[in-house]
């Protein structure tokens, strides 16, 4: 079957999957309540909760359709607009804060993925999307990426493969301490499509190189499953040769990866996820989605046991859930973690299902039934601030009409947050700094069961190089989510010259974080990145790179490298923290190979810039970048 077939199938088969009903039944007591909602939301897209304005609880992002369907006509579909809701202060409610819908770059996004990460490093929270604009076939896919200025989102367009179809994850691929980006699904020309973007600071992206096999109609995950102190992930989903699989990918401490394995169940419209279930010291998988079957597909969750790096499948698996999500969550406050899933049973004809599994050490018991939209996309996030996991749902209603649910969780047994790592220091070697910590401890948590994340800037109380999802005064965690250097109690960092300070926190499996460690310092002198030469592609070509100013805090002056592949314009532009531009534009034509900018920390008229952050703006044929200086 070609991949157009394939595409065609899978947007009539969301279609068919529509005509359900949602329904609720309550067995079992259960901690979860329903909070109704006003809000218009999307379907076939993300939803996203995060605390974008630094206000301590959380908001959300909504992707995807908002319209009303009337099925089975597929030109009903219209693509709708970004939406930011906020939740307001003492309130259950959330209202519509912003609407993309006259936003040319962020307006029309479905069959859509998301992800958090601070793109930037500005402390705070952007989100990532790729997804499409187009009602029907040929889809056109666009990648942006939504920066966040005191909870106000402003989109950029990224010359990448964007996709649609497909998912996005975001980690720090090579360990520089900013996040990058693994982007599956269906480029514009209906090829299967999986690739790895590094994140190179200034809102810029760049594909690494890497021949992935292309993957779509699936999920994918970071997670350090062999705790090397490196991101591997896990995919599912059809694979480009048309086959449904799921692959294990290990990093080689590079960003480079090699593949594990191939042979697990794959699983279409549905998710898998990293967790460690059973409190071993390593990565488990949860994966949901639909195993073809005489009804064509029927739904499945699933956990995937990590043994020393050898995965199996466990004995034990859920009824569901297809075309929706499965996650793992803390919600009783016992240390461990328990799944839910919300989807079908069956990919067609089905009804909803939600579910709600305890996990009881060697089994998990089946405590309660939540109503849920189908399809559904799931989000966790502490949206009251009472420290557990509540839970949101959003999808097609039995009225065809895109909903949210979402449960509070009111547990009333307290979920103390864990204890503080002690941190021991820092090594380092060349630009490799290893940062270790010895582990917390937690009354609910067993100490394996504890994840950890790592702060790191160039001045102290910063986050400019390695954010830590949290802000340093209280530890309070902007998203739900594991820290970001998982369970490990050391991380390694690949730097330039420069003087860094950093700090750790604990957090526990109901995405509750201590307070940060003392802050320590270290300094790298020796990095190769401090002295930078031109990088090769695998093909043998030169990379487009800027490099990190150095020295950097600056007391005289500060030079930046800028790497060209062939001739080009370049521009280079210093800003002070208000936004105003300090030093005009530098133009420069026909420019190759290795390139340096110097900055003497003084404005055109000759005047030296008071102490503070300044930013460094690179344009050039090739992308825009920024990068932060300090001036003492």
């Amino acid at each position: 079957m070609t991949t157009t077939g394939i595409q065609r199938i899978a947007v009539l088969l969301v279609g068919l999957a529509s005509l359900t009903t949602v329904t609720a039944s309550a067995q079992n007591p259960f901690t979860f309540e329903l909070i109704e909602q006003q809000a218009v939301t999307t379907m076939f897209g993300s939803q996203e909760w995060a605390d974008l304005d630094g206000d301590g609880d959380m908001d959300l992002v909504t992707t995807g359709n908002a319209a009303n369907l009337s099925l089975p006509a597929l030109e009903s579909y219209q693509a709708t607009n970004l939406r930011v809701w906020q939740r307001q202060t003492g309130s259950g409610s959330i209202i519509q804060v912003a609407d993309y819908a006259s936003d040319a770059i962020a307006t029309d996004l479905w069959l859509s993925g998301a992800d958090w990460l601070d793109a930037n490093n500005d402390g705070v929270e952007d989100l990532f999307v790729s997804g499409t604009f187009d009602v029907l076939p040929p889809y056109r896919s666009r990648a942006i990426v939504l920066s966040n200025t005191e909870g106000v989102l402003s989109a950029t367009q990224l010359s990448i493969t964007a996709t649609h179809a497909g998912n996005v994850s975001a980690a720090d691929v090579d360990n520089d301490g900013d996040r990058d980006v693994l982007v599956t699904g269906l480029s514009d020309s209906g090829e299967r499509v999986m690739k790895v973007f590094l994140n190179t600071g200034g809102l810029t992206f760049q594909d690494d190189g890497q021949d992935l096999p292309g993957y779509a109609h699936g999920g994918s995950d970071f997670g350090d499953f062999d705790s090397d102190g490196d991101v591997d992930f896990v995919v599912s989903g059809v694979s480009e040769d048309g086959s449904i699989r799921m692959a294990i990918y290990e990093n080689d401490g590079t960003g480079a990866f090699s593949l594990v394995t191939d042979a697990l169940e794959g699983l279409l419209y549905g998710s898998v996820s990293f967790g460690d279930y059973d409190q071993d010291g390593d990565l488990d998988v949860l994966a949901n989605g639909g195993r073809l079957s005489p009804f064509v597909m029927t739904g499945v969750t699933k956990i995937i046991i990590n043994s020393g790096g050898s995965f199996s499948s466990s004995l034990q698996e859920f009824p569901g859930a297809a075309h929706g999500e499965a996650n793992w969550l803390d919600f009783d406050h016992d240390g461990d973690l328990d799944v839910v899933i919300a989807g079908g049973r069956q990919i067609v004809g089905s009804e909803s299902h939600g579910r709600l599994y305890r996990n009881d050490g060697s089994t998990f018991t089946h405590v309660a039934n939540l109503a849920v939209p189908l399809p559904s996309t799931m989000s966790l996030g502490d949206y009251d601030g009472d420290n557990d996991v509540d839970v949101s749902f959003a999808g097609l209603s039995d009225r065809q009409r895109p909903i949210l649910i979402q449960y509070e969780n009111r547990n009333r047994v307290p979920n103390n947050p864990p204890s503080i790592p002690n941190p021991s220091g820092a090594q380092v070697n060349g630009g490799l700094a290893t940062l270790s910590w010895q582990a917390a401890d937690d009354v609910e948590t067993a100490l394996t069961g504890l994840t950890y994340a790592v702060r790191v800037g160039m001045q102290p109380g910063a986050s400019d190089v390695m954010s830590a999802a949290a802000p340093t005064d209280n530890g309070k965690r902007t998203r739900a989510d594991f820290g970001n250097v998982f369970q490990n109690t050391s991380w390694t960092l690949d730097l330039p010259n420069g003087t860094y300070y950093w700090s750790v926190q604990s957090v526990d499996n109901s995405f509750v974080g201590s307070e940060f460690s003392p802050e320590q310092s270290f300094t790298v002198t020796e990095s190769g990145k401090g002295t930078p030469t031109a990088l090769d592609d695998p093909d043998g070509a030169i990379r487009y790179e800027v490099h990190n100013p150095y020295p950097n805090p600056v007391s005289e002056s500060t030079s930046l490298e800028i790497t060209l592949p062939a001739p080009s314009s370049l521009t280079v532009a210093v800003y002070d923290a208000l936004g105003r531009r300090i030093v005009q534009q530098k133009s420069i034509d026909g420019l190759s190979g290795l390139n340096s900018y110097t900055w003497d920390a003084r404005t055109d008229a000759g005047s030296r810039v008071g102490s503070g952050t300044y930013f460094i703006r690179v344009s050039s044929d090739y992308g825009a970048a920024t990068r932060t200086v300090v001036v003492q």
